[in-house]
Formats: structure tokens, C-alpha cells, sequence
């Protein structure tokens, strides 16, 4: 953009005043000063080379001859834009891909790494072309993440996400690979110790059991799942060699029957049948013994205890599970990366018909006959589980984020907060607290150089649950947001560096429970709080500078901002202690990647797209603003076509701008979906939607949309004129006229 003068001279010095005759074709000449001559050019978003504008000058009589202004737009080179994409592979099965980004001067693009997986690696084939190969780790499931930009020799992008998605591998369909079982009769598998020495364990199955005799499910030298005289008979021998023992339950003749048993050292031994408890049982607090010897599936090697049915869907975990995670998931298969889930045994792949091959890869099933049969059928897989954080007294998240002057700091919180803690600390430094709440009071506030400084509101007055808490720090004053509303001020301020999250180093200032840990260096305004704290972020968003939703199990907690500034969990002593699945709070999908936002000046796309010639079309977005102008539209000597023209839709061919078909209000700065439909020739065939309902309607005419082989537009008619402003986002052309429904 530039200012400058016209000039004229008057050989009686009258005063002049200046107007523009032509108009540019790669800007905007607005007249400031029309008297002074003084103007603006404002080039069109990407335009280069040579443009010229004519004007002439009136003293009142007569008028100039044209004079023409010559304007030189010289190329700037734009940073490239790197674009966040997806992944989908089968566990053990690397997958290749091509990183996506544009560069509006079509320069050469090298492309980087920055942040790589947590459950697999990443690695370039060509930096030039952004081609890729993904390797997960050996046998991960799940959801993993990397992160990469683009630089075109000048200027860097920013960090764009590929979000990966593992899908385990049992669920290819091939070639002996189905829904079978092992019969047991006269057989048995067997395997190394897998539970030895654990202070919990599950051990759950599927069995079909002819009748009622002495029959062993999983057997081991020191824990065995039986069917005892038709009944299920569990029983463990621990360190200090005290056996515990449960029995009951009836197990049907010749039925699926689900079985399961748990023990947590400590706490109890229970037997499930068919997901209720059946027998509970008080145990030590030792752990189970820890001997080298098999553990049989099916038979007792030693002992007349072989089983003569069928088993199927053997589950170990190194937790005891409680009975509604068992009656969840005893129906449907599972992913395989279920928190403390330690071998996997569907019975589902005989492709080796001596192996049972454990879907963790831990101990394949070694089984002595090969005798396959039909197995049980069960449901698909339930989707990933939403993990929050479980804080001790000494575990805390350690991190190194510079938070700056200006910042914002969100978390969610679950209540009550644990008793006899002096302080409980959200967000620290190396000395200051950022976030903490006093312990005997439980008001929210802020530590500086030792001292308290409250924001007057207490958390004590809160319900038990999950609360979000949001704080904003800049200019010395630090105002505070809980579940979205604002509700006090400290003034005084902490800036710097954020070290722990959660907990202090020393311990014992810790906040129960956490989730959605969200860190911004610049202070979002009270309406970007409210309207986000209940969502997820795609981990794009603008100053965004950390990001960790605790939803990948581990002692290193990623950054789903793509900044690279990974957290270590410290202090865990287990992981299935430390997370745990968030049924009670599960923030909202976030409303869309990105929108486009237009400034009502000079913003707009121009499109690949110049033909929409044809006898049907439809064209659809979301728009929020104040202005909707020439959304979507083509125009040139032959027609147009323009959505949002002085509040209707329009068509050349039918009726054009003197009757169009209205859009309806939504200029009002709420979301809306905005719909116009068209069928030549068709009674009815011209209507118009706002929010998926019927607005209005005409019959159509029976001429065609012309080829108008111009570019299609994106906020503005021709580049030049009636530029939106507002957001928009999900903008679709159909060519077919496509129904309500």
C-alpha cells in the first residue's frame, strides 16, 4: 500500500478537485483527499508488474484530459504455508506419504522434521517433494502425531502437524484370518510367565466347557483360573507363600461363558462369571510369586485338569480391573493399546496353526495339537480412551516453556484438591507460582517472591468434579476465568519461564487431577475463553506455544502444539496408577482445522475453478460476519454467478441481478449455514437455505449456466469490488442440485 498526490496545474490558479476515470486492474485506488489530490493504492494480494489508473482534475468549469499513473508492484516472497494432514497404518506395517505446502511465488521447497513420534519414527525420502516413510515402534497402537515445515530459502513456515493413527494389525482381512477358537480337548498351550511377581493382575476369557469335571483355563505354578466341579476356582500363591483361593459361579455345560479374575495385593482376590463378581476374597499386601515356570492355557501338564472345550479372547493385564471395565469390554474385541493390557490372545489367525500369536507380541502361544474350531463373535472395538493425569504428592510435569510478558495459561482441574497440602501449585516457575490455590482457604491466586497475592475467589466453592481454570498475565496484573467465566484479578504479575506443572519439584503442593494442560503466549480475550475452554485444540492454533491432553499414556507427555516442548512425568512409580480414562469430562471436538477470515478491504481467494457451466449446481459454506458480498463468485462479458449480492443469490441466466433469490439475516455475527441450489427448468428449481432450512424458492428457467471461463472468487466480485468481511468455512460447489435432506 502507498499515498501519494495527484498533480494538475490551472493557469488561473482556481482550486481543483481530483477523480479517478479508470480504474486499476491489479489494485485499489482510493481517493483520500479529493481537493489535495492525495490517494491510496492498494495492490491486490498477490499481484506484481505494472498497473496503471487514469484520474482528471476539475477546477470548478472544465475537466482535464486524462492523465494516466503508471504503478510499479514489485514481488515480495510470502513464507511458504506448511499444511497439517492425517495417516492411517496397520501395527508393524511402515506407511509413506507426502508432506503438503504451497508457496505462492512456486519456489523450490525443502522440506524438515522438527518434531518427530512417540510411538514411531519419521523419516524423509526427499526433502524436495516432502515424501515420507512412517515406521511405528514394534507393536504400538494407537494415536501418534509428528511435526514439519517448510522453507523456500528465505522465508520458514510454520509447523504443521501429521496426526497418525496405528490400527492394529488382526483387523486385515486375509487368508485364514477369522473368528476361530483352539478346542482343548487333549491339548493345551503353553507359554512363558507373563504375571509372576505382579502386585496386580486380570486374567479374563472366553470359554466353552462341555461339563462340569476339573478343568484348567490358565494355569501356573503360582496363580490358576479353573472350572472346580462347574464352578470357576481362582487362586494365587504370593511372595511370603500365603495361597488365597476363591470359588464360585456356575459355569454352563457347553455355552460361551465369560470368565475373569483379578487380585490387587493388598486389597482382594474376586472370580467374574459373565461380568458380575461371583467371589471376593481378602489378600496380603505381597506381591504374587515370581518363579520360572510356563503358564499353560488349557491344561495342567502335571495334573489330570486338562480342559476339553474351547477358549478364546484370553486377556492378561498388569492391573486389577474393576467389574464395569470388565462387563465394557468383555463384549467387543479390543484395540490392543488399552492402558495395562500385557497379552492379547484372539485365537483369530492360523495361519501358523502351532501358534496362538500374542497381538502385544509378547509371548506367542506355543499349543501342543492343532485343533482350530469356530470361536466366539464379538463387537468391534470400542474407540481410544481420553486420558487425564493423576498427581501424588512428589509426581509433577516437568517442562521448560517461556511464557513471556503476556500469556494465558489453561487447565482443567478435578475437585476437591487433596487435603493437608500447604499450597497446591498449577503452573511454576524455578520461585513464583504463575497458578496456585492456598491450601487452608483454597482461594485461587499467584505466588511472588514468597508472597500470596488472591484473586478473592475460592475454589471451595465449587462441586466436586471437573472445573476449568484460565489465567491471563500481562502489564503487571493477572486476571482469572473458571468453566469460562471471568471471576477475579490479582494485580501483580509472574513472567518467565514455566518449569512444573501439577506439583513443585519438592512435592506435596499437588492439584488432584489434570487434563487439556493449554499454554499461549499472548492474553486470549475473555469471549476466546469462553467459547473455547470446553473444546479440543488442533494444536495449530496461534500462539499456541504448549499443548498436552495426557491421551498417549507416558512418562513423556508430547506436545500436541507441534513446538517441541515435550514434558516428562516425574516421579511415577506406574503408569497405571498415573492415567486414567476421563469419562466424566470429554471436551468437544474443536469447530473446524482453520476458517479463513476476511477483512472486508481487500481480502479474498481466487480459485483454480473457471467452469460451472451447466444445467444444475449448488454452492454452500459457513459464513459469521458482518458483510456478505460476493462470496462466492464468476463473473465475466458472457455472465456471472455471485452468492451475496445486496442480500440475494444471482444468476445471470436467470433472472440476474435484478431477481435473485434472497439469503435471509445472517449478517447478525453468529455462525450460519448459507445454501443456494439450482435445476433449470424445474418448478421450484431456485432455492435458497439458512441452516439447512428452505428460506426461499422460485421456479427456474430453462436456460443453462454459460461457460464463463473466468476464475472463480472467494470474497470479492472481480478482485476489486465488494469484498466480504467475516469468517468462512466449509465452502462447497456441487455440480447437481442437491435436496434438504
Amino acid at each position: 500500500m502507498i499515498s501519494s498526490f495527484l498533480a494538475a496545474t490551472d493557469q488561473e490558479n482556481d482550486d481543483m478537485t481530483f477523480s479517478i476515470t479508470e480504474s486499476s486492474t491489479k489494485g485499489r485506488v482510493n481517493i483520500i483527499d479529493a481537493s489535495a489530490g492525495i490517494y491510496q493504492y492498494v495492490p491486490l494480494r498477490d499481484e506484481t508488474g505494472t498497473d496503471t489508473f487514469a484520474f482528471v482534475a476539475h477546477d470548478g468549469v472544465d475537466e482535464s484530459l486524462p492523465a494516466t499513473v503508471t504503478v510499479n508492484i514489485l514481488p515480495i516472497n510470502d513464507p511458504p504455508l506448511a499444511h497439517s494432514g492425517t495417516l492411517s497404518l496397520r501395527q508393524n506395517q511402515p506407511a509413506s506419504g507426502i508432506m503438503q505446502a504451497t508457496a505462492s511465488e512456486n519456489a523450490s521447497l525443502t522440506f524438515t522434521i522438527v518434531n518427530n513420534g512417540i510411538k514411531g519414527t519419521v523419516q524423509l525420502a526427499d526433502a524436495s517433494t516432502g515424501a515420507y516413510t512412517y515406521t511405528p515402534a514394534l507393536n504400538q497402537y494407537g494415536s501418534d502425531s509428528f511435526s514439519f515445515k517448510v522453507t523456500d530459502g528465505m522465508n520458514e513456515s510454520h509447523q504443521a502437524i501429521i496426526r497418525v493413527t496405528i490400527l492394529p494389525a488382526f483387523e486385515t482381512p486375509e487368508a485364514d484370518r477369522g473368528n476361530f477358537a483352539v478346542n482343548f480337548e487333549q491339548n493345551y498351550g503353553y507359554v512363558s510367565d507373563i504375571l509372576g511377581g505382579e502386585s496386580e493382575i486380570t486374567i479374563e476369557s472366553w470359554v466353552k466347557l462341555p461339563d462340569d469335571s476339573d478343568q484348567a483355563i490358565v494355569f501356573n505354578n503360582n496363580y490358576v483360573l479353573y472350572n472346580l466341579s462347574g464352578n470357576v476356582y481362582g487362586e494365587i500363591h504370593d511372595l511370603s507363600g500365603i495361597t488365597y483361593s476363591c470359588q464360585g459361579g456356575v459355569l454352563p455345560d457347553d455355552a460361551w461363558t465369560h470368565v475373569a479374575m483379578t487380585f490387587k495385593s493388598g486389597d482382594q482376590l474376586v472370580i467374574y462369571v459373565n461380568g458380575q463378581a461371583v467371589c471376593e476374597e481378602s489378600v496380603g499386601n505381597m506381591p504374587i510369586k515370581d518363579e520360572d515356570s510356563l503358564m499353560l492355557i488349557g491344561g495342567t501338564q502335571n495334573y489330570n485338569y486338562n480342559a476339553l472345550g474351547q477358549i478364546d479372547e484370553l486377556r492378561l493385564w498388569n492391573m486389577a480391573r474393576q467389574e464395569s471395565e470388565i462387563n465394557e469390554t468383555m463384549n467387543c474385541l479390543l484395540r490392543g493399546d488399552e492402558l495395562g493390557l500385557v497379552s492379547y490372545y484372539r485365537f483369530n489367525n492360523k495361519e501358523n496353526p502351532s501358534i496362538v500369536p500374542d497381538l502385544l507380541a509378547l509371548q506367542n502361544i506355543n499349543i501342543i495339537k492343532e485343533n482350530w474350531t469356530d470361536g466366539i463373535v464379538l463387537d468391534a472395538p470400542l474407540p481410544p480412551e481420553d486420558y487425564a493425569l493423576i498427581l501424588t504428592d512428589n509426581t509433577y510435569i516437568s517442562t521448560t516453556v517461556d511464557a513471556g510478558n503476556a500469556w494465558t495459561m489453561e487447565a482443567w482441574v478435578r475437585l476437591p484438591l487433596p487435603d493437608n497440602c500447604e499450597w497446591h501449585s498449577l503452573f511454576s516457575g524455578t520461585t513464583n507460582a504463575f497458578v496456585c490455590v492456598r491450601g487452608d482457604t483454597k482461594e485461587l491466586g499467584l505466588k511472588h517472591n514468597g508472597n500470596f497475592y488472591g484473586s478473592n475467589y475460592f475454589l471451595s466453592d465449587l462441586s466436586s468434579g471437573w472445573h476449568h481454570i484460565a489465567v491471563t498475565g500481562s502489564e503487571n496484573v493477572q486476571n482469572y476465568y473458571v468453566n469460562g467465566k471471568f471471576v477475579g484479578t490479582a494485580v501483580i504479575q509472574v513472567t518467565g519461564v514455566i518449569n512444573q506443572i501439577g506439583n513443585v519439584s519438592t512435592g506435596s503442593e499437588q492439584f488432584a487431577s489434570l487434563d487439556e494442560v493449554r499454554i499461549w503466549t499472548i492474553v486470549r480475550t475473555a469471549e476466546q475463553i469462553k467459547q473455547h475452554y470446553n473444546q479440543r485444540l488442533w494444536g495449530q492454533e496461534a500462539a499456541l506455544a504448549a499443548y498436552y491432553d495426557f491421551n498417549s499414556p507416558d512418562t513423556r507427555i508430547a506436545d500436541q502444539s507441534g513446538n517441541g516442548s515435550d514434558a516428562s512425568l516425574e516421579n511415577s512409580a506406574n503408569l497405571i496408577h498415573t492415567f486414567e480414562p476421563n469419562r466424566d469430562f470429554q471436551p468437544g471436538d474443536p469447530p473446524g482445522e482453520f476458517t479463513i477470515q476476511l477483512d472486508g478491504v481487500d481480502d479474498h481467494l481466487v480459485t483454480d475453478i473457471s467452469d460451472l457451466s451447466g444445467s444444475a449446481i449448488t454452492i454452500e459454506y459457513w459464513f459469521k460476519g458482518s458483510s456478505l458480498q460476493s462470496v462466492i463468485s464468476q463473473e465475466s462479458a458472457i455472465g456471472y454467478i455471485i452468492s451475496g449480492y445486496n442480500g440475494t443469490h444471482v444468476l445471470s441466466n436467470d433472472g440476474g441481478k435484478s431477481n435473485g433469490i434472497p439469503i435471509g439475516n445472517v449478517e447478525d455475527g453468529n455462525w450460519h449455514h448459507v445454501a443456494m441450489t439450482w435445476k433449470k427448468n424445474a418448478a421450484n428449481g431456485f432455492k435458497s437455505y439458512v441452516d439447512g432450512v428452505l428460506f426461499a424458492q422460485r421456479d427456474s428457467v430453462n436456460v443453462p449456466i454459460p461457460d464463463m471461463n473466468t476464475a472463480v472468487v472467494i470474497g470479492s466480485l472481480n478482485r476489486a469490488v465488494n469484498f466480504a468481511s467475516g469468517y468462512l468455512d466449509e465452502i462447497r460447489i456441487w455440480e447437481m442440485e442437491r435436496s434438504v435432506d
